[in-house]
């Protein structure tokens, strides 16, 4: 059973490798149109107030940082970006519009099974709270970023994490950090998997991976003034048909199955919230239209005064900003815990390769205003 996995990892690795390689040639002339047209974005960008989510997945995070350098190379910047668990480390060096380190720390990744027997029996008859120390994190947040940056750049970054003591999810906002160290370690707590990494300490409370609750944080952007948001999820569209063979690939699919229903659940609230303000609106501004046109205003113009109050209240100008979901076609190389280093460039490459073409679709659709 061990050896068929095995097997079917090398051909999807081997299927990737040619379809990374077909996909290049493509990109090579989408690149040079994209030279002509970034300067363009940039100042579309500027005029637009665009937000960036960043879900939890683990290893999958190369997937998701290769689509946050296509989207930076194409000329696009965030004001807001909200992250958790690997979405929350990927999210610091993009707010900090450090890309070429955000790139260069998945390329330095080392081979690493996060689970395997041996920490399964750990953390069986384990006294500790965690199977590894945080180090993993330590060293990519204190090698690759620069907190004055993150102040230079002026882009808010949204974590998330769970409290252990009072089981809430609590969102930390750069714009209240006031050191470093207390940026790192909401960053830290956002990525504490749990049983897996530490609690972090916060105000003498412990808090643990925000994906426990919310994988995607679409929700601390709802209140934003943005016009566009732009959501990087790393579940795939469809998942194979296949039957899983051991505790592991029902354990990893059954996750990936819940953060992607989790995500779903909220983007489909999302879509009929903003039908419904558009719906309210155009009911507004036709009952405007016919009190113009009518002599309401001279007859009863504290009834119309009123009834425009009651207009504003119930249908105003509240726009949500529209949503705009990228994620992989099919199943990725890595499982979420598996930081295989042999894999990381191919999946980074496919969200580089995917996160192209989205930007391409992206602008077309900021242009259209859908």
């Amino acid at each position: 059973m061990w050896y068929r996995r095995k097997k079917d990892n090398r051909i999807m690795l081997e299927e990737t490798a040619k379809e990374t390689a077909n996909a290049k040639k493509k990109v090579r002339t989408v690149k040079k149109i994209q030279k002509k047209s970034t300067k363009q974005k940039e100042s579309l960008s500027k005029n637009l107030k665009l937000g960036l989510v960043l879900s939890g997945g683990g290893a999958h995070g190369a997937y998701q940082a290769g689509i946050v350098k296509a989207l930076y190379e194409s000329g696009y910047r965030f004001k807001i970006i909200s992250g958790t668990s690997i979405g929350a480390l990927n999210g610091y060096l993009a707010a900090a519009g450090e890309i070429r380190e955000l790139e260069r720390a998945w390329m330095q990744m080392q081979r690493m099974q996060l689970l395997n027997a041996g920490t399964f029996s750990k953390l069986i008859f384990s006294r500790g709270n965690s199977l590894l120390e945080d180090d993993l994190q330590q060293s990519i947040l204190i090698q690759h970023v620069k907190a004055s940056k993150l102040k230079k750049t002026k882009v808010e970054l949204i974590t998330s994490a769970v409290c252990v003591q009072d089981g809430q999810l609590h969102y930390f906002s750069s714009k209240d950090a006031k050191t470093k160290q207390e940026q790192i370690k909401r960053i830290l707590a956002s990525a504490a998997i749990p049983g897996i990494f530490p609690p972090i300490m916060i105000n003498r409370r412990q808090f643990i991976d925000g994906g426990l609750l919310t994988n995607t944080p679409i929700e601390p952007l709802m209140k934003k003034k943005l016009d566009h948001i732009v959501v990087i999820s790393m579940e795939p569209e469809k998942f194979e048909p296949g039957n899983m063979d051991s505790i592991g690939q029902v354990a990893l699919r059954s996750m990936s199955i819940f953060f992607k229903s989790q995500a779903q659940i909220f983007i489909d609230y999302w879509k009929r919230e903003r039908e419904y303000h558009r719906k309210v609106q155009a009911s507004a501004e036709s009952i405007n239209h016919m009190i113009e046109k009518s002599n309401l205003q001279k007859s009863a113009p504290q009834l119309v005064k009123q009834l425009r109050s009651y207009l504003q209240l119930t249908g105003g100008k509240t726009n949500l900003p529209l949503l705009h979901v990228v994620r992989p076609r099919k199943r990725l190389i890595l499982e979420q815990l598996d930081f295989d280093g042999r894999k990381i460039p191919y999946v980074f490459e496919q969200g580089y390769l995917d996160g192209i073409k989205f930007s391409k679709s992206f602008s077309r659709k900021i242009s259209t205003g859908k």
